[in-house]
C-alpha cells in the first residue's frame, strides 16, 4: 500500500466539517480534543493492522511504500527477497 504519514494523524485544527463520502453525512469534530485525535491514530493503526491479517491469510505479500520517502528501496528489496525464495 501506499502509505501518506500525515493519514495517521488527525492535526488540531479546532472544529472541523467532515464528509462521508460514500453517504454524503457531515459532522463537525473538535480536533482540538486530545482524546479526539488519539482515537484517530488508534483507527488508522487498527486499519493496518487489519490490512495486514487479511493480506496475509490471503497469502498476499504487502510492500508497504511512504509517499514521502524513497519509492524505488522498498520495491527492489521486496523483490530481492522474492527472488531468494525460489
Amino acid at each position: 500500500p501506499l502509505i501518506d504519514p500525515r493519514a495517521r494523524v488527525l492535526p488540531d485544527l479546532g472544529i472541523a466539517e467532515f464528509e462521508d463520502a460514500e453517504s454524503g453525512a457531515r459532522v463537525l469534530v473538535d480536533t482540538a480534543d486530545a482524546a479526539v485525535r488519539a482515537r484517530y491514530v488508534a483507527a488508522a493503526e487498527e486499519r493496518m493492522h487489519t490490512r495486514a491479517r487479511m493480506l496475509a491469510a490471503a497469502g498476499v505479500d504487502e510492500v508497504p511504500i511512504e509517499v514521502d520517502a524513497d519509492l524505488v528501496a522498498p520495491l527492489a528489496a521486496y523483490f530481492r527477497l522474492r527472488a531468494s525464495r525460489r
